[in-house]
């Protein structure tokens, strides 16, 4: 993950994603963490629309996704 904040977030993938533009899908994203700490959320999970897609270029090899939130995000700190 790039970027997040309250209204949506950015992300980078190695593979080509699924979703096109305008898509509504459920996301969820798990955090990776090199120590547990109960104040810190493990990921979170929303509703989002997909407003940005972005390919692979030489400064920077992965493909960009930008997210809308439609509702949430839920911050998770369970397993």
């Amino acid at each position: 993950m790039r970027n997040i904040s309250m209204s949506g977030l950015y992300f980078l993938s190695e593979a080509a994603p699924v979703l096109k533009l305008n898509d509504i899908a459920d996301f969820s994203f798990k955090f990776l963490m090199p120590h547990w700490n109960p104040l810190i959320p493990k990921g979170i999970r929303a509703k989002g629309r997909v407003t940005r897609l972005e390919p692979p270029t030489a400064e920077s090899p992965q493909f960009g996704v930008a997210i809308e939130f439609l509702s949430g995000p839920e911050f998770i700190y369970t397993d």
